[in-house]
Formats: C-alpha cells, structure tokens, sequence
C-alpha cells in the first residue's frame, strides 16, 4: 500500500485489542490512506471482547466512512479484516 506516516511501506496491519480504545485524528487520516490504497487491516478482539470489537467499528466508521467495509467469509466472532480497492 502506498501511504504516509507510519503505515508506509507495509501492505497488511494487525490491530487485536481487549478494551475501549480512541484513534487520534492522524491516526485516523494514516489508516484511511493506508486502506484507500489497497492496504489491508485485519483486526482482532483478543478473546472475543465486546468493547473492543464495540470500539473498533466505531474507530473504522470514523476513519473510513462508508469505505473500508469488512470482507470475506466466516470467520469467528471479533475477527474481520477491511480491504481497500486493491483487495
């Protein structure tokens, strides 16, 4: 993926979390860049946990928009990954 900031360079990032948790705006502007050019994030409620999975759609809604919707088949419960276009 082409992106600045600290996502450069790489083509797949891994978020897992077991809590609430809030992007900073760059943060926010970084992954939007990262997944609008055809980065993969994938992202991962340790243990299944509620309030991360509760707190990671609401970041992803907010960082991507409309963009950025989760993909692929069956998968357990807390687990997902987000495509860009090129995915």
């Amino acid at each position: 993926a082409k992106s600045g900031g600290a996502l450069a360079g790489f083509t797949v990032a891994h978020l897992t979390g077991t809590a609430d948790f809030k992007l900073t705006d760059p943060a926010k502007a970084d992954l939007k860049a990262f997944v609008d050019s055809g980065g993969t994030l994938v992202v991962d409620a340790a243990g299944g946990n509620t309030q991360f999975v509760e707190a990671a759609e609401r970041q992803r809604a907010a960082a991507l928009g409309g963009g950025g919707q989760p993909r692929g088949g069956p998968r357990p419960a807390g687990a997902g990954a987000v495509r860009g276009a090129g995915g």
